[in-house]
């Protein structure tokens, strides 16, 4: 038997009118929120699992790189998610400053993205820039990541002075793979 909670308000407008307004919920809504997220994970998880193993673009060797690389990932993540998009995406979740982030994302197609822009958001980034702080998990990703040489010449400012979201080709990332294993753990896992 579903349950619903009633929540009755009481507002006076500014006429000196009295309305009432009623709203319902479902009585358990963390466990309503968490089957529809898990449901939808499955989904979108055999998406991912379909795409890489039909995708003509990768070799039998690299898609089985690709699979122990992700189930890497999902060990050391708070959580992940996918995306949605026509291609479909693995964003290992990590708890940054009390919000859950994505610093990377790997495509069924083999592509590793640095998702430096989700990192520090426009708003966010404003607020520390306004209070003169550079937040510490984001520099020192980036640091940790231009220790690898192949990164270190692609990650770079723009014109307007953010570093932004790079992607790169499995065939460049495969050789240091446990090294950005080793950066998201040093960085973005605090235990």
């Amino acid at each position: 038997m579903s349950m619903f909670a009633l929540e009755v308000n009481k507002f006076q407008t500014d006429k000196e009118e009295k309305i009432i307004v009623t709203n319902t919920y479902p009585y358990n809504l963390s466990e309503l929120r968490e089957r529809k997220t898990f449901r939808e994970k499955m989904r979108h998880g055999r998406k991912f699992d379909s795409q890489l193993s039909t995708t003509n673009s990768l070799s039998k060797s690299e898609k089985d790189f690709l699979k122990n690389f992700v189930k890497k990932l999902k060990s050391k993540s708070n959580d992940f998610k996918y995306g949605k998009g026509k291609t479909s995406r693995l964003l290992p979740i990590f708890l940054i400053n009390g919000n859950e982030k994505s610093p990377i994302a790997i495509d069924a197609q083999g592509f590793l993205s640095l998702q430096f822009e989700s990192l520090c958001e426009p708003e966010e980034e404003k607020i520390l820039e306004d209070m003169n702080i550079e937040e510490k998990c984001f520099s020192d990703f980036i640091r940790e990541l231009k220790q690898i040489e192949h990164l270190d010449k692609i990650i770079i400012r723009s014109p307007s002075g953010r570093f932004t979201n790079k992607n790169i080709d499995l065939k460049d990332w495969m050789s240091f793979e446990d090294k950005i294993i080793t950066i998201l753990e040093k960085v973005f896992m605090k235990n």
